[in-house]
């Protein structure tokens, strides 16, 4: 399937967003008067997160805000007992905070170095709402229980 050149217009009218293609991905960049993109395509090819922050504007624009999801492994648990007391505590805070949880468990399968490590997706609003559940009262107290009882990997991710 062909793509679209930097500067095709596919949308958006004097002054508004459109969007165009570098490497096969779809981006959001604001136009000129002309109609052209203001940002230059070399720039941004090399520097991606430059195109990020435009589709963050352009979301914004729109009003609409782009999903988040919170990725937490657990690399080792030194204290069952603790954790469990983490999980008690963790999940109603992030349900309260918006949180839905999508999968929690050890992976069914793990390819290309992956490691069976306990794994729970949670998806959010936006990025700005799984970071407040994080700075939340409720999960910072989850956090509290936990304490040193595990080594975990905690990444919170935009959506497309």
């Amino acid at each position: 399937m062909g793509g679209v050149g930097v500067g095709h217009r596919l949308g958006g009218v004097d002054g508004q967003p459109v969007l165009v293609q570098l490497d096969a991905g779809l981006h959001v960049a604001d136009v000129d008067g002309e109609g052209a993109p203001s940002f230059n395509a070399a720039v941004a090819a090399a520097d991606p997160m430059a195109l990020r922050w435009e589709r963050r504007a352009w979301l914004g624009q729109t009003g609409r805000m782009a999903t988040a999801y919170w990725i937490n492994t657990f690399r080792s648990v030194r204290d069952p007992d603790r954790l469990a007391a983490y999980i008690e505590l963790a999940g109603p805070a992030l349900h309260a905070a918006g949180g839905r949880f999508l999968a929690r468990g050890t992976p069914a399968h793990t390819f290309e170095s992956g490691m069976r490590e306990r794994t729970t997706l949670i998806e959010f609003d936006s990025v700005e709402r799984a970071v407040a559940a994080y700075q939340s009262p409720g999960y910072q107290a989850a956090l509290a229980a936990l304490g040193d009882a595990a080594e975990r990997d905690l990444r919170i991710i935009e959506g497309l």
